[in-house]
Parts: C-alpha cells; sequence; structure tokens
C-alpha cells in the first residue's frame, strides 16, 4: 500500500508540476480575444480526475493556484480569486459528473468544467466588482469559448490518458515477462 501512496504522490506532485509548465507556455502564447486563453493547464487537472480521483484533481489545482500566487506575488488580487474560484468550482462539476457516470465523455466533462470555470469567474465578477447586468452580455461568447478550449483540452487529456494507460500495460506485462 505504501507503494502505491508513494507512486501516486509522485504522479501528483509531476502533474502539478506540469500544470504550472503548461500555465507559464499558455501565459507567452498571443490571446487574441478577452477571456479566450484555452486553459492548458486544467489537462493536468482532467489527468488527475481520470487517473485518480477528485481529491487527486482538487489537490492539483490548488497546488497549482496557490504555487502561481506565491511565485508571482497574486496571493488575495483578483486574479487570484478568479483562478481559484472557476478552478474549484469547476473541479467540482466535473468530479460529480465522473463520479456518477451519466455517460459523459471526458471531452463532455471538459466541456463542463470550462462552461463552470467561466460562469463562476462571470458571476464573480458581477459580484465583486461591476454590478452591472451588461457584464452577462459576455455569457454567450464565454460559452462559446468554453465550448472550444473544453474539446481541445478534452481530447488532449484523452489522448495522454490513452498513452499512460498503454505505458501502464506494457511495463505491467514486461514485469510479468521477466
Amino acid at each position: 500500500m505504501k507503494h502505491h501512496s508513494t507512486k501516486k504522490l509522485i504522479v501528483l506532485s509531476l502533474l502539478t508540476a506540469s500544470g504550472l509548465l503548461l500555465f507559464g507556455i499558455e501565459s507567452f502564447l498571443p490571446q487574441p480575444l478577452p477571456g479566450g486563453k484555452i486553459g492548458l493547464s486544467h489537462i493536468a487537472t482532467l489527468l488527475a480526475l481520470y487517473l485518480y480521483d477528485v481529491e487527486a484533481a482538487f489537490w492539483v489545482v490548488l497546488l497549482r493556484i496557490f504555487i502561481v500566487a506565491l511565485l508571482f506575488g497574486g496571493f488575495f488580487n483578483p486574479i487570484f480569486y478568479f483562478a481559484l474560484t472557476g478552478g474549484v468550482l469547476a473541479t467540482a462539476v466535473m468530479g460529480v459528473v465522473k463520479a456518477n457516470r451519466w455517460g459523459i465523455s471526458i471531452v463532455g466533462n471538459s466541456i463542463l468544467g470550462a462552461f463552470t470555470h467561466n460562469t463562476s469567474q462571470l458571476i464573480l465578477a458581477y459580484f465583486l466588482f461591476v454590478r452591472k447586468g451588461e457584464l452577462f452580455w459576455l455569457f454567450p461568447y464565454l460559452t462559446l469559448v468554453s465550448i472550444v478550449s473544453g474539446t481541445l483540452i478534452g481530447v488532449l487529456s484523452k489522448l495522454l490518458i490513452n498513452y499512460i494507460q498503454k505505458s501502464d500495460d506494457r511495463s505491467l506485462s514486461e514485469i510479468k515477462a521477466s
């Protein structure tokens, strides 16, 4: 059991580091439209959710958000609250969907996560900063962004999970053969 726990800790640490790296890479990519970030770091969250469980996904998303805030001096500023709210609520929704096995694929769940992330940030912006109903005119645009980015992140995550599972299967068969 200890080996399994150690392996899980190592994998979750690597996923967190990967999420940080993807966040950094994405910050250098052009952002042609406001609010149109792809959300590459959420690949790490989806991998933790589908390779392990919702608790693992929460650890990855929370550690990533807090480490980014620590590195860039962003604790308790608006960006921190947006990231925390969007990340936690999206992870919670994706965890509920996965746990209930409603027949929603990882790509569909990724789209729901992106939608939850963007919607929760829009609501947070309304209550904490803007307080104008016109803000919700962004909702259709952010829904479209959610569909596009959620699909991309879901497909990439599914490809990575398939690769990891095939690698694990090959490793197991090599161990059994020796």
